[in-house]
Protein backbone atom coordinates (compact mmCIF):
# COMPACT_ATOMS: atom_id res chain seq x y z
CA UNK A 1 0.00 0.00 0.00
CA UNK A 2 1.58 3.46 -1.56
CA UNK A 3 1.75 6.14 1.50
CA UNK A 4 0.61 9.47 0.32
CA UNK A 5 2.74 12.65 1.27
CA UNK A 6 0.82 14.67 3.52
CA UNK A 7 -0.78 17.87 1.60
CA UNK A 8 0.87 21.09 3.81
CA UNK A 9 -1.22 24.09 3.34
CA UNK A 10 0.85 27.37 3.40
CA UNK A 11 0.42 30.97 2.58
CA UNK A 12 2.57 33.73 1.40
CA UNK A 13 4.08 35.90 4.21
CA UNK A 14 4.25 39.66 4.51
CA UNK A 15 8.07 39.18 2.73
CA UNK A 16 7.24 36.88 0.26
CA UNK A 17 8.20 33.45 1.95
CA UNK A 18 5.67 30.62 2.62
CA UNK A 19 4.30 29.99 5.40
CA UNK A 20 2.77 26.75 7.30
CA UNK A 21 -1.36 27.12 7.90
CA UNK A 22 -2.16 25.52 10.98
CA UNK A 23 -5.72 23.80 11.02
CA UNK A 24 -6.83 27.37 9.10
CA UNK A 25 -5.81 29.36 11.95
CA UNK A 26 -3.85 31.78 9.59
CA UNK A 27 -6.82 31.45 6.83
CA UNK A 28 -7.71 34.93 5.92
CA UNK A 29 -11.26 35.73 5.04
CA UNK A 30 -11.90 37.81 2.54
CA UNK A 31 -13.94 40.95 2.82
CA UNK A 32 -17.03 41.78 1.61
CA UNK A 33 -17.08 44.09 -0.86
CA UNK A 34 -19.81 46.99 0.86
CA UNK A 35 -22.58 47.96 -1.69
CA UNK A 36 -23.48 51.58 -2.54
CA UNK A 37 -25.80 53.32 -0.40
CA UNK A 38 -29.01 53.59 -2.57
CA UNK A 39 -29.13 57.07 -4.35
CA UNK A 40 -25.46 57.13 -4.65
CA UNK A 41 -25.75 55.74 -8.26
CA UNK A 42 -28.30 58.09 -9.22
CA UNK A 43 -26.45 60.86 -8.38
CA UNK A 44 -23.53 60.21 -10.00
CA UNK A 45 -25.38 60.04 -13.14
CA UNK A 46 -27.00 63.28 -12.80
CA UNK A 47 -23.98 64.68 -12.46
CA UNK A 48 -21.96 63.11 -15.37
CA UNK A 49 -24.63 64.19 -17.68
CA UNK A 50 -25.20 67.32 -16.52
CA UNK A 51 -21.03 67.87 -17.14
CA UNK A 52 -21.86 66.51 -20.73
CA UNK A 53 -24.53 68.64 -21.61
CA UNK A 54 -22.32 71.39 -20.40
CA UNK A 55 -19.59 70.90 -22.09
CA UNK A 56 -21.69 70.08 -25.69
CA UNK A 57 -23.08 73.38 -24.70
CA UNK A 58 -19.92 75.28 -25.10
CA UNK A 59 -18.29 73.37 -28.07
CA UNK A 60 -21.87 74.33 -29.87
CA UNK A 61 -21.65 77.58 -28.77
CA UNK A 62 -17.96 78.00 -30.25
CA UNK A 63 -18.73 76.50 -33.46
CA UNK A 64 -22.08 78.64 -33.96
CA UNK A 65 -20.83 81.59 -32.87
CA UNK A 66 -16.87 82.03 -33.10
CA UNK A 67 -17.20 85.68 -31.53
CA UNK A 68 -18.45 84.63 -28.45
CA UNK A 69 -15.38 83.29 -27.19
CA UNK A 70 -13.52 86.48 -28.13
CA UNK A 71 -15.42 88.67 -25.96
CA UNK A 72 -15.27 85.28 -23.14
CA UNK A 73 -11.02 86.27 -23.54
CA UNK A 74 -11.65 89.91 -24.42
CA UNK A 75 -9.55 89.19 -27.60
CA UNK A 76 -9.89 87.28 -30.76
CA UNK A 77 -7.16 85.83 -32.06
CA UNK A 78 -6.22 88.59 -34.63
CA UNK A 79 -5.44 91.84 -31.48
CA UNK A 80 -5.65 94.33 -34.40
CA UNK A 81 -8.75 93.31 -36.38
CA UNK A 82 -12.35 93.06 -34.54
CA UNK A 83 -15.31 91.85 -35.66
CA UNK A 84 -18.05 95.08 -35.53
CA UNK A 85 -19.84 93.46 -32.60
CA UNK A 86 -17.47 90.61 -30.79
CA UNK A 87 -20.98 89.59 -28.13
CA UNK A 88 -23.85 89.96 -30.20
CA UNK A 89 -24.82 89.00 -34.03
CA UNK A 90 -25.40 92.19 -36.50
CA UNK A 91 -29.26 91.49 -36.84
CA UNK A 92 -29.32 91.22 -32.91
CA UNK A 93 -31.96 93.23 -32.45
CA UNK A 94 -32.65 94.57 -28.71
CA UNK A 95 -29.65 93.58 -26.80
CA UNK A 96 -31.04 90.61 -23.63
CA UNK A 97 -27.39 90.34 -22.35
CA UNK A 98 -27.79 90.55 -18.71
CA UNK A 99 -25.09 92.81 -18.20
CA UNK A 100 -26.82 95.09 -20.74
CA UNK A 101 -30.60 95.70 -21.12
CA UNK A 102 -30.60 97.82 -24.64
CA UNK A 103 -33.85 98.62 -26.00
CA UNK A 104 -32.41 99.62 -28.74
CA UNK A 105 -31.25 97.61 -32.36
CA UNK A 106 -28.26 97.42 -34.00
CA UNK A 107 -27.07 100.21 -36.40
CA UNK A 108 -27.31 99.28 -40.38
CA UNK A 109 -24.22 99.69 -42.46
CA UNK A 110 -22.80 102.33 -43.28
CA UNK A 111 -23.45 104.01 -39.80
CA UNK A 112 -26.01 106.86 -40.34
CA UNK A 113 -24.85 110.34 -39.62
CA UNK A 114 -25.86 112.06 -36.22
CA UNK A 115 -25.13 112.56 -33.26
CA UNK A 116 -23.18 109.88 -31.13
CA UNK A 117 -23.21 109.56 -27.27
CA UNK A 118 -21.95 106.88 -24.76
CA UNK A 119 -24.86 105.43 -22.97
CA UNK A 120 -25.32 103.20 -19.77
CA UNK A 121 -27.49 99.75 -20.08
CA UNK A 122 -26.75 97.89 -16.41
CA UNK A 123 -23.52 96.88 -16.54
CA UNK A 124 -21.40 98.88 -19.33
CA UNK A 125 -21.43 101.61 -21.68
CA UNK A 126 -22.19 100.81 -25.11
CA UNK A 127 -22.20 103.61 -28.07
CA UNK A 128 -25.51 104.61 -30.05
CA UNK A 129 -26.16 107.17 -32.99
CA UNK A 130 -29.17 109.83 -32.64
CA UNK A 131 -30.02 110.39 -35.96
CA UNK A 132 -31.67 114.23 -35.57
CA UNK A 133 -33.87 114.37 -38.68
CA UNK A 134 -36.44 111.38 -37.03
CA UNK A 135 -35.09 110.80 -33.88
CA UNK A 136 -33.90 107.14 -34.54
CA UNK A 137 -31.46 106.05 -31.87
CA UNK A 138 -29.09 102.69 -33.06
CA UNK A 139 -26.15 100.89 -30.90
CA UNK A 140 -23.37 101.36 -33.06
CA UNK A 141 -21.82 98.62 -30.30
CA UNK A 142 -23.34 95.48 -28.36
CA UNK A 143 -20.83 94.59 -25.80
CA UNK A 144 -20.52 93.37 -21.76
CA UNK A 145 -17.33 96.33 -22.07
CA UNK A 146 -17.28 100.06 -21.08
CA UNK A 147 -16.87 101.82 -24.39
CA UNK A 148 -16.64 106.13 -24.29
CA UNK A 149 -15.21 109.01 -25.15
CA UNK A 150 -16.07 108.57 -28.89
CA UNK A 151 -15.44 110.69 -31.96
CA UNK A 152 -16.01 110.87 -35.21
CA UNK A 153 -13.26 111.68 -37.99
CA UNK A 154 -13.82 115.07 -40.24
CA UNK A 155 -14.13 112.94 -42.90
CA UNK A 156 -16.80 110.81 -41.79
CA UNK A 157 -15.24 107.91 -42.21
CA UNK A 158 -13.54 106.06 -39.12
CA UNK A 159 -15.01 106.54 -35.41
CA UNK A 160 -12.16 106.66 -32.40
CA UNK A 161 -13.02 105.90 -28.92
CA UNK A 162 -11.81 104.15 -26.00
CA UNK A 163 -12.19 100.46 -24.42
CA UNK A 164 -10.67 97.83 -22.87
CA UNK A 165 -11.01 95.21 -25.14
CA UNK A 166 -7.52 93.54 -24.30
CA UNK A 167 -6.68 90.77 -22.00
CA UNK A 168 -4.64 92.88 -19.62
CA UNK A 169 -7.78 95.13 -19.48
CA UNK A 170 -5.94 98.52 -20.52
CA UNK A 171 -7.86 101.40 -22.11
CA UNK A 172 -6.46 101.67 -25.73
CA UNK A 173 -7.55 103.74 -28.58
CA UNK A 174 -9.77 101.67 -31.18
CA UNK A 175 -10.98 102.50 -34.76
CA UNK A 176 -14.13 101.59 -36.46
CA UNK A 177 -14.85 101.80 -40.06
CA UNK A 178 -18.11 103.52 -40.90
CA UNK A 179 -18.36 101.60 -44.10
CA UNK A 180 -17.46 98.04 -43.29
CA UNK A 181 -17.55 97.91 -39.09
CA UNK A 182 -14.67 96.97 -39.12
CA UNK A 183 -12.74 97.68 -35.88
CA UNK A 184 -9.03 97.80 -35.26
CA UNK A 185 -7.04 98.30 -31.99
CA UNK A 186 -4.96 101.62 -32.60
CA UNK A 187 -2.78 101.95 -30.03
CA UNK A 188 -2.83 98.40 -28.61
CA UNK A 189 -0.45 99.17 -25.85
CA UNK A 190 -0.39 98.34 -21.92
CA UNK A 191 -0.73 102.34 -21.02
CA UNK A 192 -3.78 103.51 -20.29
CA UNK A 193 -5.23 106.31 -23.20
CA UNK A 194 -8.18 108.15 -22.54
CA UNK A 195 -9.55 111.64 -23.90
CA UNK A 196 -9.39 111.97 -27.66
CA UNK A 197 -9.48 113.71 -30.55
CA UNK A 198 -9.14 114.10 -34.29
CA UNK A 199 -7.40 116.29 -36.75
CA UNK A 200 -9.53 118.54 -38.60
CA UNK A 201 -7.94 116.44 -41.59
CA UNK A 202 -8.61 113.39 -40.23
CA UNK A 203 -4.71 112.10 -40.37
CA UNK A 204 -4.13 112.47 -37.14
CA UNK A 205 -5.39 111.52 -33.34
CA UNK A 206 -4.56 113.22 -30.08
CA UNK A 207 -5.25 111.30 -26.91
CA UNK A 208 -4.39 111.23 -23.82
CA UNK A 209 -1.85 107.91 -22.34
CA UNK A 210 -0.41 107.13 -19.40
CA UNK A 211 3.37 106.12 -20.78
CA UNK A 212 6.56 107.16 -20.00
CA UNK A 213 4.40 109.59 -17.50
CA UNK A 214 2.88 108.70 -13.91
CA UNK A 215 -0.23 111.04 -14.27
CA UNK A 216 -0.44 110.83 -18.15
CA UNK A 217 0.34 113.09 -20.82
CA UNK A 218 -0.85 114.22 -24.00
CA UNK A 219 0.28 112.16 -27.32
CA UNK A 220 -0.21 112.57 -31.49
CA UNK A 221 -0.82 109.09 -33.23
CA UNK A 222 -0.17 109.36 -37.27
CA UNK A 223 -2.30 106.67 -38.59
CA UNK A 224 0.55 106.33 -41.28
CA UNK A 225 3.26 105.92 -38.37
CA UNK A 226 3.89 103.10 -35.62
CA UNK A 227 4.57 105.16 -32.74
CA UNK A 228 3.17 108.45 -31.26
CA UNK A 229 4.93 111.67 -30.53
CA UNK A 230 4.70 113.53 -27.27
CA UNK A 231 2.99 116.79 -27.73
CA UNK A 232 4.84 118.69 -24.84
CA UNK A 233 8.17 116.66 -24.38
CA UNK A 234 10.08 119.71 -25.16
CA UNK A 235 8.14 121.99 -22.87
CA UNK A 236 10.16 124.41 -20.41
CA UNK A 237 8.34 124.04 -17.41
CA UNK A 238 6.79 120.18 -16.72
CA UNK A 239 3.43 119.80 -16.70
CA UNK A 240 1.39 117.10 -14.54
CA UNK A 241 -1.84 115.85 -15.29
CA UNK A 242 -2.48 116.89 -18.97
CA UNK A 243 -6.41 116.16 -19.71
CA UNK A 244 -8.56 116.55 -22.59
CA UNK A 245 -6.94 117.44 -25.86
CA UNK A 246 -8.82 119.78 -28.58
CA UNK A 247 -7.81 120.66 -31.98
CA UNK A 248 -8.49 123.88 -33.83
CA UNK A 249 -10.32 123.73 -36.65
CA UNK A 250 -7.58 125.41 -38.58
CA UNK A 251 -5.30 122.56 -37.41
CA UNK A 252 -2.81 124.89 -36.38
CA UNK A 253 -3.05 125.14 -32.75
CA UNK A 254 -4.08 122.16 -29.71
CA UNK A 255 -6.51 123.18 -26.17
CA UNK A 256 -5.81 121.15 -23.33
CA UNK A 257 -6.10 121.49 -19.35
CA UNK A 258 -3.34 120.39 -17.17
CA UNK A 259 -1.42 121.76 -14.12
CA UNK A 260 1.71 122.32 -12.79
CA UNK A 261 4.24 120.62 -10.76
CA UNK A 262 3.75 123.09 -8.17
CA UNK A 263 0.48 123.26 -8.22
CA UNK A 264 -1.00 119.80 -8.71
CA UNK A 265 -4.66 120.53 -7.27
CA UNK A 266 -5.40 123.24 -9.47
CA UNK A 267 -6.35 122.90 -13.21
CA UNK A 268 -6.10 125.69 -15.97
CA UNK A 269 -6.54 125.55 -19.83
CA UNK A 270 -3.66 126.16 -22.10
CA UNK A 271 -3.11 126.47 -26.10
CA UNK A 272 -0.47 125.81 -28.02
CA UNK A 273 1.14 125.79 -31.33
CA UNK A 274 1.61 122.94 -33.25
CA UNK A 275 3.15 124.76 -36.91
CA UNK A 276 5.78 126.46 -34.57
CA UNK A 277 8.98 124.31 -33.97
CA UNK A 278 9.83 123.89 -29.62
CA UNK A 279 6.46 126.20 -29.21
CA UNK A 280 5.42 126.84 -25.14
CA UNK A 281 2.05 126.41 -24.05
CA UNK A 282 0.04 129.79 -23.60
CA UNK A 283 -1.90 129.29 -19.94
CA UNK A 284 -5.42 130.79 -20.98
CA UNK A 285 -6.92 130.61 -17.67
CA UNK A 286 -5.30 131.58 -14.01
CA UNK A 287 -7.73 131.61 -11.19
CA UNK A 288 -8.44 129.77 -7.54
CA UNK A 289 -10.87 127.42 -9.87
CA UNK A 290 -10.57 123.52 -11.49
CA UNK A 291 -10.87 124.23 -14.77
CA UNK A 292 -11.28 121.26 -18.07
CA UNK A 293 -13.27 120.04 -20.91
CA UNK A 294 -12.43 122.76 -22.83
CA UNK A 295 -13.86 123.26 -26.82
CA UNK A 296 -13.41 125.32 -29.56
CA UNK A 297 -16.23 126.96 -31.82
CA UNK A 298 -16.55 126.00 -34.81
CA UNK A 299 -15.33 129.67 -35.76
CA UNK A 300 -12.18 129.07 -33.96
CA UNK A 301 -11.94 132.36 -32.34
CA UNK A 302 -13.54 131.88 -29.16
CA UNK A 303 -13.44 128.48 -26.98
CA UNK A 304 -15.99 126.63 -23.99
CA UNK A 305 -14.75 124.98 -20.57
CA UNK A 306 -15.77 124.01 -17.56
CA UNK A 307 -15.19 125.15 -14.01
CA UNK A 308 -15.13 124.14 -10.83
CA UNK A 309 -14.80 126.79 -7.57
CA UNK A 310 -12.51 125.63 -5.12
CA UNK A 311 -12.49 126.53 -1.64
CA UNK A 312 -9.04 127.87 0.23
CA UNK A 313 -9.50 124.00 1.23
CA UNK A 314 -9.54 122.44 -1.79
CA UNK A 315 -13.30 121.78 -1.72
CA UNK A 316 -15.36 121.80 -4.67
CA UNK A 317 -18.39 125.02 -3.79
CA UNK A 318 -19.95 124.19 -7.65
CA UNK A 319 -19.39 124.39 -11.20
CA UNK A 320 -20.08 126.51 -14.62
CA UNK A 321 -19.30 126.33 -17.78
CA UNK A 322 -17.90 129.48 -19.43
CA UNK A 323 -16.93 131.05 -22.77
CA UNK A 324 -13.50 132.83 -23.48
CA UNK A 325 -13.46 135.13 -26.86
CA UNK A 326 -9.73 135.80 -27.68
CA UNK A 327 -8.53 139.42 -26.97
CA UNK A 328 -11.37 139.61 -24.82
CA UNK A 329 -10.61 139.31 -21.33
CA UNK A 330 -13.84 138.83 -19.58
CA UNK A 331 -15.68 135.05 -19.75
CA UNK A 332 -19.04 134.61 -20.71
CA UNK A 333 -20.98 132.15 -18.59
CA UNK A 334 -23.17 129.78 -20.36
CA UNK A 335 -26.76 128.51 -19.43
CA UNK A 336 -26.20 125.48 -21.18
CA UNK A 337 -23.16 122.81 -20.20
CA UNK A 338 -21.63 120.14 -22.43
CA UNK A 339 -22.20 121.98 -25.52
CA UNK A 340 -21.43 120.13 -28.70
CA UNK A 341 -21.62 121.96 -32.10
CA UNK A 342 -22.89 119.97 -35.29
CA UNK A 343 -20.93 119.72 -38.30
CA UNK A 344 -22.15 123.46 -39.99
CA UNK A 345 -21.99 125.15 -36.40
CA UNK A 346 -26.19 126.12 -36.76
CA UNK A 347 -26.78 123.91 -34.03
CA UNK A 348 -25.44 123.35 -30.59
CA UNK A 349 -26.72 120.15 -27.91
CA UNK A 350 -26.82 119.97 -24.57
CA UNK A 351 -27.71 117.34 -22.14
CA UNK A 352 -31.34 117.46 -20.11
CA UNK A 353 -31.64 114.86 -17.22
CA UNK A 354 -32.83 112.17 -19.66
CA UNK A 355 -32.61 114.79 -22.79
CA UNK A 356 -30.95 115.61 -25.81
CA UNK A 357 -31.57 119.52 -26.33
CA UNK A 358 -30.76 120.33 -29.40
CA UNK A 359 -30.87 124.32 -29.99
CA UNK A 360 -30.65 126.84 -32.82
CA UNK A 361 -27.93 129.17 -32.57
CA UNK A 362 -29.44 131.69 -34.25
CA UNK A 363 -32.77 132.16 -32.88
CA UNK A 364 -32.53 129.78 -29.48
CA UNK A 365 -35.29 127.74 -30.99
CA UNK A 366 -35.27 123.98 -29.38
CA UNK A 367 -35.57 120.35 -30.06
CA UNK A 368 -35.88 117.84 -27.57
CA UNK A 369 -34.82 114.02 -27.73
CA UNK A 370 -35.79 111.97 -24.77
CA UNK A 371 -33.82 108.62 -24.70
CA UNK A 372 -34.56 105.28 -22.27
CA UNK A 373 -31.62 106.16 -19.80
CA UNK A 374 -30.36 109.16 -17.10
CA UNK A 375 -26.72 107.08 -17.61
CA UNK A 376 -24.94 108.77 -20.92
CA UNK A 377 -22.42 111.20 -21.91
CA UNK A 378 -21.45 113.63 -24.61
CA UNK A 379 -19.09 112.17 -27.13
CA UNK A 380 -19.82 113.77 -30.66
CA UNK A 381 -21.57 115.12 -33.41
CA UNK A 382 -21.12 114.64 -37.05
Amino acid sequence: MKHEPEKLKVRLGDDGELLPVEDGAFQRKRKPKPRPRRGENLIVVVLSLAMIVFLAGVIVKAVTDPYWVCSLRRQCEDPNNYPFSPSAPRDAGPNTNDLIRSPYPMCDLPLPSGIMIGVGFGYARELVIVTVGDERVCRVTANSIDERMAAWSPDRRQIAFITERTIDNAHDVFLLNVESGVIVNLTNDTAYEMHLDWSPDSRQIAYLSSRGKEYGAIFIRALDQAEPRRLTAHVMAPLAREHEPAWSPDGREMLFSASIEFEPTLMDIYRMRLDTPNAQPERLTSNVLFEYNPRWEPEGDAITFAAERLSVTGDNIGSEQYRLRFGVEAWETLQHPQKRFSPDGRYYVHQENDELVIVTRANRAEQRIRLDTFDFEWVDWR
